[in-house]
């Protein structure tokens, strides 16, 4: 597959998708990580719990993903062998759906309750 592509063809298709896959993917890691850091803050000024440390955890599976692809690309294959595709997947879409289940968890912590007194308005 690699001798059809020409050498310019190969760095845009092959080199610059992996590494936008693997800095976009460590973006979103982070912007996770951000997120739990800012309910750190929330608990420790209000006092109320919001799981901080299950939103910090939550997003490793991205990095396993990430780092997975990584190993794949380093090893110049095309395509990840099944078996590290399945569980790269799998940690990246778990971390998303436990992620997703923390940031819901601290924006129902967050959102003002409705009292009668803020329904009038």
């Amino acid at each position: 597959m690699l001798d059809i592509l020409t050498e310019t063809q190969q760095f845009w298709y092959i080199t610059m998708h992996n590494l936008f896959l693997i800095m976009g993917a460590v973006f979103l890691w982070g912007t996770f990580i951000f997120l739990a850091l800012i309910a750190r803050r929330y608990e420790i000024v209000f006092h109320k719990p919001t799981k901080w440390q299950y939103m910090l955890i939550a997003p490793s599976g991205i990095l396993l993903y990430v780092l997975l692809s990584a190993v794949a690309y380093g090893q110049e294959k095309l395509m990840m062998p099944n078996l590290q595709r399945w569980i790269g997947y799998s940690a990246f879409l778990l971390s998303g759906i436990f992620s997703m289940g923390g940031t819901l968890q601290f924006m129902h912590i967050i959102r003002p309750r409705s009292t009668p007194e803020t329904r009038r308005r």
